[in-house]
C-alpha cells in the first residue's frame, strides 16, 4: 500500500473521530445527562415568556426574603404600596416593578422538566411573584425567581407549578428583589433644574456644640439678577445662575460677610437631599429617642417664598463600613440614614464660612477715617471718586495718595481668624478705627488686646472677632511712620 493511500485512510480515521466527539458534545449536557432524556434540554435561544401591557398591571404581589407586599393601580396609570398610601414612594421605582411585570423573556431554556428546582434555588425562591391583569381574561401570572447563575447576569426562572427551568437576565428582575421599604423614595426635596435656585430668605442652623445660632439671611442688595429700580421686595422670586450663592450674608451670631465658595452649601443644601436609605417608617417616641431626633445634633429651618424645610439632624450612627447620622425631614414619618457628606451643616465651622476681611469698603467711596488711640487721633479726608482726582490729607496736610493706598490697603487686612463672642474686660480699646462712607454711613472697628497674644474685635460695638495682636502692633508702627513716609510693613 503506498505511503499516499495510507495517509488518505488516517486522515479518515481521524475525522470520525472528530465528528463523533462534536456529535457526542451535542447529545450530552454539562451533568452528563443524554439530551433525548425527556427530563433535559439546553436552549441559547431568547424567548418571549409573556407579554402584557404594563398599563393593564391590576397588582403585583411580592414575597422576597423581606417579607410580603402589594404594588397596586391607583388611578389609570400609576400604582402605589399597599399600607404605605401615607409614605413617599419613588414613583419611578414602583414603575419598575410593574414594568418587570408586564413582560419577561427568557435568555435560555435550562432545563425542560427539571426532577428538581432545589440545583437552581427555585424550592426557595429569592423571590415569588403574582401578576394580576385588568384586561378582558384577568391575566394571572405566577413565577419564580431563583439563584443567580454561575456565570452570573443571569438568574433562574420558572412559572410557579411548572418544573421548566428557565435563565433571565438579573436585571430584568431585580425589581421583584426589593423590599417595600426600598421602594421610599430617598430624595426628601427635589434639586433645581440649572442651577435656578428659588428665592431662599433665612437659612437658620441650630448646633450644640457652638453654643448658638448660625443664621443666614437674604440680602437684595447683593441680588445682581434685581432690577435696581425696580421696588419689588426681597420677598418676590430671587433666581440665580451662580455657581455660588451670592445673596446671603451671616447676620447671627454676628453681621458678616460669607465666603460663597463655602458658605453656598449651607444655603442652597436643602434642595436635592437625599438619604442614604430609610431607616424606621412611622417611628414611635422610643424610636426617636434612640436615634437622637428628640435630642438632635443639629436642625437646620430654611425658609422659602412659600414654604419652610425643617431637617432634623439625629445622632451618628457607625454599623461597620457604613457610618453617617439619623435625620428627619418635618412633614415625613421617616426616620433616614444620612451619609455625612450630604449634611453640610452637621460638620461647618463658623469662621470658615465668614469672609476673612471685616470691611472691605472701596477707598473712593470713603470721605473720612479715624483712627483712635489712648494717647491721640489721626484723621484722614479724602476726595474724589477715582483715581485721577483722588486726594487725602492726614490732620489737614495733604498726603501722597498712593502711599495712603498701600496704608488703607493695610487697614483692610485687618483679620478675622476666629468668632469670638465674649466682651473684653476692658471698656476702652487699644485702637479705634472710624469710617465715614460718602453716603454718610459710619462703621467702625474697634481692638482689644487680651492675653496670649490675642485681640477682640468688636464691628460696630458687637464683640464679633479674634485676631492676633501683632497686627494691631504692625497697624500703629505702620501708622507713626506716615509722617515720615517711612516703608510700610504688611506682614506681621
Amino acid at each position: 500500500m503506498s505511503s499516499k493511500i495510507k495517509a488518505i485512510i488516517i486522515s479518515s480515521v481521524v475525522l470520525v473521530f472528530l465528528i463523533g466527539g462534536i456529535v457526542l458534545l451535542k447529545v450530552t449536557d454539562s451533568t452528563g445527562k443524554n439530551s433525548s432524556s425527556s427530563s433535559s434540554s439546553s436552549s441559547t435561544t431568547s424567548k418571549l415568556l409573556y407579554e402584557e401591557k404594563q398599563a393593564d398591571v391590576q397588582l403585583v404581589h411580592i414575597k422576597n426574603e423581606s417579607g410580603e407586599y402589594d404594588v397596586t393601580l391607583s388611578g389609570d396609570s400609576s400604582w402605589t404600596v399597599k399600607g404605605y398610601e401615607d409614605l413617599p414612594l419613588n414613583s419611578n421605582s414602583v414603575s419598575g416593578i410593574t414594568s418587570a411585570a408586564a413582560s419577561i423573556t427568557a435568555a435560555d431554556v435550562i432545563e425542560e422538566n427539571a426532577s428538581s428546582l432545589s440545583q437552581y434555588g427555585l424550592d426557595k425562591p429569592a423571590a415569588e411573584v403574582s401578576v394580576t391583569f385588568k384586561d378582558s381574561a384577568k391575566t394571572v401570572k405566577e413565577f419564580l425567581v431563583g439563584n443567580e447563575t454561575p456565570s452570573g447576569g443571569k438568574r433562574y426562572f420558572s412559572f410557579k407549578g411548572e418544573n421548566k427551568v428557565y435563565s433571565v437576565s438579573s436585571s430584568a428582575v431585580s425589581a421583584f428583589l426589593k423590599s417595600a421599604q426600598d421602594l421610599i423614595n430617598t430624595t426628601l426635596v427635589e434639586a433645581v433644574s440649572d442651577n435656578n435656585y428659588p428665592y431662599i430668605g433665612d437659612v437658620t442652623i441650630e448646633r450644640k456644640d457652638l453654643g448658638f445660632p448660625v443664621k443666614l439671611s437674604y440680602d437684595e442688595s447683593l441680588d445682581t439678577s434685581k432690577n435696581n429700580s425696580s421696588s419689588s421686595s426681597s420677598s418676590s422670586t430671587s433666581a440665580t445662575a451662580s455657581e455660588y450663592d451670592t445673596t446671603h450674608v451671616m447676620t447671627s451670631p454676628i453681621k458678616a460677610s460669607l465666603k460663597t465658595e463655602n458658605s453656598s452649601s449651607l444655603v442652597r443644601g436643602i434642595f436635592g437631599l437625599t438619604a442614604k436609605s430609610a431607616y424606621i417608617l412611622r417611628p414611635t417616641d422610643a424610636d426617636l429617642e434612640k436615634t437622637g431626633i428628640t435630642n438632635p445634633s443639629a436642625v437646620v429651618t430654611t425658609k422659602l417664598e412659600d414654604k419652610t424645610y425643617k431637617l432634623i439632624i439625629g445622632s451618628a450612627y457607625t454599623d461597620g463600613t457604613d457610618k453617617g447620622y439619623y435625620g428627619m425631614l418635618d412633614g415625613i414619618n421617616i426616620v433616614f440614614k444620612f451619609e455625612e457628606s450630604a449634611l453640610p451643616w452637621i460638620t461647618f465651622k463658623p469662621i470658615d464660612i465668614v469672609n476673612p476681611l471685616i470691611t472691605s469698603t472701596l477707598i473712593y467711596d470713603l470721605s473720612k477715617i479715624e483712627i483712635r488711640t489712648p494717647e491721640k487721633t489721626t484723621v484722614f479726608e479724602m476726595t474724589g471718586d477715582k483715581d485721577d482726582d483722588f486726594k487725602v490729607k492726614m490732620d489737614g496736610k495733604d498726603m501722597d495718595k498712593d502711599y495712603f493706598k498701600d496704608f488703607y490697603q493695610f487697614i483692610l487686612m485687618a483679620p478675622a481668624e476666629s468668632l469670638w463672642l465674649e466682651d473684653p474686660a476692658s471698656q476702652t480699646p487699644d485702637v479705634k478705627i472710624v469710617f465715614t462712607k460718602d453716603n454718610g454711613e459710619v462703621y467702625n472697628l474697634e481692638f482689644y488686646k487680651v492675653e496670649n497674644r490675642q485681640t477682640i474685635i468688636k464691628y460696630n460695638g458687637i464683640t464679633s472677632y479674634k485676631c492676633r495682636t501683632t497686627y494691631v502692633d504692625r497697624l500703629l508702627s505702620n501708622l507713626e511712620l506716615l509722617p515720615s513716609k517711612g516703608e510700610l510693613v504688611m506682614i506681621w
